[in-house]
């Protein structure tokens, strides 16, 4: 099932966790046609709200220039409500300041504060097995808000407002970095070097040294970040998932030989375990535990976008006696055909419908998606 959020940015043909997979460690540019294509989930406005409302507080972001950070004291405030005072606010004035000043404003997982975001993120999490957040970086005209470096995730940059141009060079060691810049006489060779307009979707695989300057006016992208479990994160997982079937594990450890021995032969069996194969437990499911199964990916669908997902009930489903109140439900699962819910009700889903449609996904009994019919 490919991801709608993927498509978004790769085009439907990339949209897959296969596709991904196959093109993971290249730098691609996706070029968009409409220039309004993030609008629906980030924008300058928004971000002049954020400012001045008090949902965004520190450590969510913060203003950096040169490499250097702005005092707290200066770009935050603290507001009064009622009994309680609230730290870390941004100052919006005095954040409009440093940006004057040729600072860029970095926003953290904006996934936690904007549902768009956090609908938007959890799709490619699905889809990929891997944990997504989402920041955005707001710089000023010809101003360079990183000096060139790397990231320890996988990053789409979805350009929001204004032009950047980047650069892209070739990947920094074999392991996967903690962000940070070059160490000294690193000079990877340039390998991308493209110029970002409204619309426009650019991937950097991790560990790509990168950096970008913006055009005449304020820039503002989106970086969606993508974190692959490291071998050490997946040795780990398929350790511990085979001494799940070792017999007594959780007994105390003996002192002195007997320990050891007991030790020698838990060793032993893990071993013979390891070399069983079965590695389909080798990666971590790195996002939510409620993503791991099919069936709960299923729920999350259903729970985040009920009047555009699309249902399909299972072949042979023994889909039991549904409220009266719901003949449309009932005609359009019998009929096993692919149906959206917008098409059954106008406004908000019922509650009896949303409880008897989770039911049938954790049954197994119907499938759930957002992709279009």
């Amino acid at each position: 099932m490919a991801s709608a959020e993927l498509a978004r940015c790769l085009g439907q043909a990339s949209a897959s966790r296969d596709a991904w997979l196959r093109n993971r460690g290249r730098p691609r540019l996706c070029q968009q046609v409409d220039q309004h294509a993030w609008s629906d989930l980030f924008g300058l406005e928004m971000l002049d709200e954020l400012l001045h409302g008090t949902a965004l507080r520190r450590p969510y972001f913060h203003v950096t220039k040169a490499g250097k950070r702005s005092p707290l004291s200066v770009i935050t405030r603290d507001v009064r409500v009622l009994n309680a005072t609230l730290t870390g606010v941004p100052h919006a004035e005095h954040v409009y300041q440093e940006l004057g000043g040729g600072a860029s404003l970095v926003l953290l997982q904006l996934e936690h504060l904007l549902p768009a975001l956090r609908k938007f993120c959890g799709g490619i999490s699905a889809e990929l097995d891997r944990a997504v957040d989402c920041g955005a970086y707001v710089t000023p005209p010809e101003s360079t808000g990183l000096p060139l470096h790397v990231d320890a995730q996988d990053v789409i940059l979805l350009q929001v407002a204004g032009v950047k141009s980047w650069a892209v060079h070739e990947r920094v060691g074999d392991e996967r970095p903690v962000g940070r810049g070059l160490r000294s006489g690193e000079r990877p060779a340039r390998l991308v070097e493209a110029q970002l307009r409204p619309g426009d979707a650019l991937v950097i695989p991790n560990g790509h040294a990168h950096s970008a300057v913006a055009g005449n006016n304020v820039s503002c992208h989106l970086t969606i970040g993508i974190t692959a479990p490291t071998r050490r994160e997946g040795l780990s997982s398929l350790v511990e998932r085979k001494a799940r079937r070792i017999v007594g594990l959780d007994r105390a450890l003996q002192d002195g030989e007997d320990g050891a021995d007991a030790v020698r032969v838990d060793v032993e069996r893990l071993i013979d375990l390891l070399r069983e194969g079965d590695d389909s437990g080798l990666f971590p499911r790195t996002h939510s535990p409620l993503l791991a199964d099919a069936r709960l990916r299923n729920l999350y669908q259903l729970l985040s976008d009920q009047n555009n997902a699309k249902c399909l009930a299972a072949p042979g489903a023994k889909l039991g006696t549904l409220p009266g109140s719901m003949p449309e439900l009932a005609d359009a699962l019998a009929l096993s055909r692919p149906f959206r819910l917008r098409e059954m009700v106008r406004h908000e889903l019922p509650p009896e419908w949303v409880i008897v449609l989770a039911n049938l996904v954790l049954r197994g009994e119907l499938a759930v998606s957002g992709e279009p019919v």
